[in-house]
């Protein structure tokens, strides 16, 4: 075998020491940068995959919060309605009740909107004349008796789904300073529900500010520029975790792979990520104009009997930011191989 590999080797090399060490340097060199290299990008590929991972895990964890914040909306809507103040009503007619019974019912919506442990977003509890439109009782004693039309308020039009049996309105644009504003409207949202043929029930919740109150994605220190956002079927950006919702009520970018792939996913147990560029973002989102990392989940449950529609949560960082340790790790990586391949050429 050796006798085979001398008849290869070129006899300039077979009779120089200095020839012979040489290759076995650079051989060395080459091994080095080769294993270095590879170390370096496996390193960096796992950071990066952990780091899509927690993306994709902050968005199934704000799904479950929206889903929920949802479903526990609903249930408000129909604790009121099985009160036995609004079965008066119900029974006798809005006219029929007296001083006292209209006073004790107005208390009471009063007090269930404003008497709730923790932050909420619940802004005015009405119980409306379907008939006529207009607000025959309500928690906002300024309200009382006002007449609203169908195309200023999402619960006198189609709902856009509904949880457990209560109608979850599009959003819209109501009178008055919400929960954490002082201008006189901002982005509200209805759950309603009819309780007879001309009365419905409505809970009016401010959308503005509820981001900050069930999403996290901005709550993460790594990251200071992450921040969340839920969009609706319309695109429409119903929830930002960001700056008071300051983005609530615009159009999320219609052409963003990452919006389109998060409406394919059939439950918020299949949540993924992926980087999109510049244009594919938010230009309210913090960081706007940079390529970002997004992860993003429906926030339907696996059985839920809506999941071709309804709302997606979308988890956004700057690439540059999100990858960070990623990226001095192939740095630091690439300094390092390079450092031992230049000792083993000094030596």
């Amino acid at each position: 075998m050796f006798n085979r590999l001398r008849t290869i080797v070129p006899g300039r090399i077979r009779q120089s020491y200095a020839a012979k060490f040489a290759i076995i340097v650079v051989m060395l060199a080459l091994s080095v940068a080769v294993i270095g290299g590879a170390a370096t990008a496996l390193m960096s590929d796992q950071v990066e995959q952990g780091v899509a991972a927690d993306f994709e895990a902050t968005a199934t964890g704000d799904a479950q919060a929206v889903d929920n914040w949802l479903k526990t909306s609903a249930v408000d809507v129909r604790t009121v309605v099985d009160d036995r103040r609004v079965n008066a009503v119900i029974e006798q007619g809005p006219n029929e009740l007296n001083e006292d019974e209209t006073d004790d019912l107005e208390s009471y919506l009063s007090s269930f909107t404003s008497d709730r442990d923790g932050p909420t977003t619940l802004q005015k509890v009405h119980i409306v004349d379907t008939t006529s439109n207009e607000v025959v009782f309500s928690s906002r004693s300024a309200d009382s008796g006002e007449t609203f039309d169908a195309e200023e308020v999402g619960w006198l039009q189609e709902p856009q789904f509904d949880r457990r049996n209560v109608d979850i309105s599009h959003p819209y644009e109501a009178e008055g300073a919400g929960g954490m504003g002082t201008s006189d409207s901002y982005q509200a949202i209805a759950f309603s529900q009819d309780v007879s043929n001309d009365l419905r029930v409505v809970a009016v919740h401010d959308l503005e500010s509820i981001g900050s109150v069930i999403l996290s994605g901005s709550e993460n220190a790594e990251y200071s520029d992450s921040y969340t956002m839920v969009v609706d079927m319309e695109n429409t950006i119903t929830m930002y975790d960001t700056d008071l919702g300051s983005a609530v009520g615009e159009s999320y970018p219609v052409d963003s792979p990452a919006l389109s792939a998060a409406r394919e996913l059939p439950a918020r147990t299949t949540s993924e990520s992926q980087l999109v560029d510049a244009e594919h973002v938010p230009a309210t989102g913090v960081g706007a104009g940079e390529e970002h990392l997004v992860g993003y989940a429906p926030i339907n449950a696996r059985d839920d009997p809506y999941a071709d529609g309804e709302w997606v949560v979308m988890v956004h960082a700057p690439s540059d930011q999100a990858f960070g340790f990623a990226n001095a790790l192939k740095t630091y990586g690439a300094f390092a191989t390079a450092g031992g391949v230049l000792l083993i050429g000094i030596i």
